[in-house]
């Protein structure tokens, strides 16, 4: 058994309820949003990881200085939309 945050125990019955209340049996609002948000994280970091190697391989190879720079602001705009997802999967998640 564990402690249901009320001062009481949960029975073994409500222990592994999938996200539902123990008391109410709805879903808690967020869950899915919740997945849907990490989802998309992974996937934004993922694509600002593919933009950094493309731009500094573009670098390296001492191609068109402008292709290494308009890769260079979308990193900069993937990270941008990554940390404002990660912020607002945070959010969803410690709301009560």
């Amino acid at each position: 058994m564990r402690p249901n945050g009320k001062g009481g125990r949960l029975d073994a019955r409500n222990r592994d309820s999938g996200g539902e209340s123990a008391y109410t049996g709805r879903r808690k609002r967020g869950c899915h949003m919740n997945g849907f948000l990490h989802g998309l994280t992974g996937v934004l970091i993922a694509a600002v990881a593919i933009v950094l190697v493309l731009g500094v391989v573009n670098m390296m190879r001492g191609a068109s200085p402008n292709r290494s720079q308009t890769l260079m602001r979308w990193r900069v705009l993937l990270q941008f939309a990554a940390i404002i997802v990660m912020m607002t999967a945070l959010y969803f998640a410690n709301r009560h």
